[in-house]
């Protein structure tokens, strides 16, 4: 039997491939996993995650937001949540 991750998984891999760091990594796949929808829950931690400790920096120069709303279109971000994520970066 094949072995799949979820979505969020994905994600976040390609979130840091784009060059986000992210602290508390587990507390936000916890989260994000036990949402409804992991699309949402990504985009309030993403604005209110410093609060529980998450936080989201870049490593290195600055990242592309091209490249990182190229990422959250391909994982099914809505229009207002990815211009609530991009407003973050």
């Amino acid at each position: 039997m094949a072995c799949t991750t979820h979505p969020s998984i994905d994600f976040l891999t390609g979130l840091k491939s784009c060059g986000i760091q992210v602290t508390r990594e587990a507390e936000l796949v916890s989260r994000m996993g036990e949402a409804r929808n992991w699309q949402y829950a990504f985009s309030t931690l993403v604005q209110h995650g410093k609060q529980l400790g998450i936080t989201f920096s870049p490593v290195g120069k600055k990242p592309s937001k091209n490249r990182i709303a190229g990422l959250l279109t391909r994982f099914s971000f809505s229009p207002n949540l990815r211009a609530a994520c991009l407003a973050c970066f």
